[in-house]
């Protein structure tokens, strides 16, 4: 399951994080993008529970990423949850308790450019991902790297 609040980076159509998760013995990845300000943690929770999600790739902002885990909680649903640390860090110290060691913060660090050899770069070519947002979309393939470890 993979939530965002941007409705660009994630849709129903396949892209580039839905390519990511399409590999070999990879579960299909399903997007659920949500409207800024508009989070409603306890429906989404459930959507994500009845998808029967064992993992959740949480891409928004912390607030929301509390809530939503206060949301799970409460329906007595523990999926493991993966952020960018820059997103969740502050956050990821106040879910319930019964997530127990089921919360992975990704923590990005500037890609080597020297080469232009790296598994980001590779991805990003494909992709065509723009350079200007550089930092964002390294974080988010760092977290969707997590998510299939």
């Amino acid at each position: 399951m993979l939530l965002n609040i941007s409705a660009k980076m994630c849709s129903d159509e396949p892209g580039p994080l839905d390519a990511k998760f399409s590999l070999p013995g990879c579960a299909r990845a399903i997007a659920m993008p949500y409207p800024a300000n508009a989070f409603d943690a306890p429906r989404i929770a459930e959507r994500c529970r009845d998808s029967k999600a064992g993992a959740v790739l949480f891409l928004g902002p912390a607030a929301d990423f509390e809530r939503f885990a206060t949301a799970s909680a409460e329906a007595k649903w523990y999926p493991s949850l993966l952020s960018p640390g820059m997103l969740a860090a502050r956050a990821a110290s106040n879910v319930p308790q019964g997530f127990g060691e089921r919360v992975y913060l990704a923590y990005p660090m500037s890609p080597s450019r020297t080469d232009g050899a790296s598994a980001f770069d590779r991805f990003a070519a494909k992709h065509q991902l723009s350079a200007a947002n550089v930092l964002p979309a390294f974080s988010g393939y760092l977290a969707a790297s997590l998510f299939m470890d």
